[in-house]
């Protein structure tokens, strides 16, 4: 086995890692992300080595696929034939050079998409909360507006927190800052939908919800958010654990000032509206890690 060919190796798009795997074999592992849609490429083979050349082929469900990988120096050209599980578009295929002689990677085509979509979710965002701060100008709500401007502050140092964490996925590459971005624009197009659910509220009185109902709903959800939580940072390095300890101090900052603004909106039946409040932000925080613990270990 030529040691000379083992190493990490990196294009604009993604990163290709070769390691021995005994008896004349490579492990090759490649993750891209390419297309105009940005979709995913992940490969993870055992491949035989003859001469300066691997090769891999298994039908594939759009037909067969094909790549072929050829060693030469601090390069290693692949070929791609088939779709080999890649979203549309997505190719694994191009020169990957060793880490340390590739001179920098060009901006992530998906990330001017990713941010055209997040200033205009911004923009809605903070025109619901203009028209909400209107409304809570009343002497009924003189507690509310506060509390509105403190969860305000609050969520958007939790939405930079929760971003650094999702980019950590792939860290040093672009498509880490496309994930950041991704992240902001899932939680700001959230928010703004909460917003705009309070205004449609507005001059509408609901239901007291039943307190113990609430609480036990609660204890569950809560219970699956500590185990979606532990579940999620076992699968960290040391970096990634502090950034999701750094976004989970943040988030439950976040909801303390959002349930105290929520509850005081109604300006009546405040512990049983707060529970309320806690109930959909801990569900919503939940589903949100699970999802990135899946992601993390599917990437």
């Amino acid at each position: 086995m030529p040691r000379a060919i083992l190493g990490s190796y990196s294009t604009s798009e993604g990163d290709l890692a070769v390691t021995d795997a005994g008896k004349g074999r490579l492990k090759v592992a490649i993750s891209v992300v390419s297309g105009p849609n940005a979709h995913l490429c992940d490969f993870d083979e055992t491949l035989v080595l003859k001469g300066n050349t691997a090769t891999f082929h298994e039908p594939d469900e759009d037909g067969a696929c094909v790549l072929t990988l050829r060693f030469a120096g601090n390069s290693v050209f692949v070929d791609q034939t088939g779709t080999c599980g890649c979203g549309a578009q997505a190719q694994m295929g191009g020169t990957y050079l060793r880490d340390g002689t590739f001179k920098g990677r060009a901006p992530h085509p998906a990330k001017g998409a990713a941010l055209e979509r997040l200033q205009k979710d911004e923009k809605a965002e903070t025109a619901g909360i203009r028209r909400l701060e209107g409304v809570l100008q009343g002497a009924r709500f003189t507690k509310a507006l506060p509390l509105l401007s403190n969860c305000e502050q609050r969520w958007n140092v939790f939405r930079e927190a929760n971003a650094e964490m999702e980019g950590d996925f792939s860290r040093g590459t672009p498509w880490g800052e496309v994930l950041m971005l991704m992240a902001k624009e899932e939680a700001t197009t959230q928010r703004t939908h909460r917003i705009e659910s309070f205004l449609l509220q507005e001059g509408v009185d609901p239901d007291i919800p039943s307190i113990p109902d609430f609480q036990a709903q609660l204890s569950k959800i809560d219970a699956r958010l500590n185990r979606a939580y532990r579940e999620f940072r076992d699968r960290l390095d040391e970096t990634g654990k502090r950034k999701l300890l750094t976004a989970q101090q943040a988030w439950i900052k976040y909801r303390n000032a959002q349930t105290a603004f929520e509850a005081e909106r109604w300006g009546y039946g405040y512990t049983a509206f707060r529970l309320m409040s806690l109930e959909r932000l801990t569900l919503e925080r939940c589903l949100q890690l699970e999802a990135s613990r899946e992601a993390y270990t599917n990437r």
